[in-house]
């Protein structure tokens, strides 16, 4: 703090010597400040409402590939049904609807879910089309696995939604390839929050 008094003081004695006068000298440096807070001041009105927007009730869809067994899997069926205990709009999309012990208790919740197709591949390019038309009646939207990450990274360009995804495992093919990783990073830069389970899999994240 020391250092920027000082700053503002030899700034404030520059203008005082400039004008001759304190009082302009003062009114010009309060007018700098704010031009320099400018982009801090914006940024924190843009924080302010997207914290509003999620303080109120949301429509939220869970977007994975399929509720075969496993910990993503398992942790949709138990988190869509506690969203929606806390006022929120919830459903869940399938890239593959076919029926599984969790998806059929999912289904016993009264969640509301979207399948794109029954089997068939989870990186057929025609979900993006799909998707893009679903996810923009959304307020925010949580991929949860790979295909899932890319596809509705792809189908959100320029869709009013918040984007958020869950990084489940600490290896991942893709990261080696060289090639893509300017596309990964793409990919990962239209998310607004990225939610590593685990110090390890942050880690390995941000190798």
């Amino acid at each position: 703090m020391g250092a920027i008094s000082n700053i503002f003081g030899y700034i404030l004695n520059w203008l005082y010597e400039f004008f001759n006068n304190y009082g302009i000298a003062i009114i010009i440096l309060s007018v700098l400040l704010r031009i320099i807070l400018i982009p801090i001041t914006i940024k924190q009105q843009s924080t302010m409402k997207k914290t509003a927007k999620l303080q109120e009730q949301m429509k939220i869809l869970q977007v994975i590939t399929s509720l075969q067994v496993g910990g993503a899997e398992k942790l949709i069926t138990q988190l869509a049904p506690m969203l929606r205990n806390r006022g929120h709009d919830v459903d869940v999309l399938l890239f593959d609807g076919t029926s599984t012990p969790l998806l059929e208790n999912l289904k016993v919740t009264g969640i509301r879910i979207i399948s794109l197709r029954i089997g068939g591949s989870v990186y057929d390019l025609r979900h993006i089309f799909k998707l893009r038309k679903i996810i923009c009646n959304y307020d925010v939207v949580h991929a949860r696995n790979a295909a899932a990450q890319l596809f509705i990274a792809i189908a959100s360009v320029a869709c009013p939604v918040i984007l958020c995804t869950t990084e489940h495992n600490t290896s991942n093919r893709r990261r080696n390839w060289w090639w893509y990783r300017p596309f990964d990073k793409w990919m990962y830069g239209c998310y607004a929050r990225i939610i590593c389970i685990s110090e390890g899999v942050e880690r390995s994240l941000r190798q």
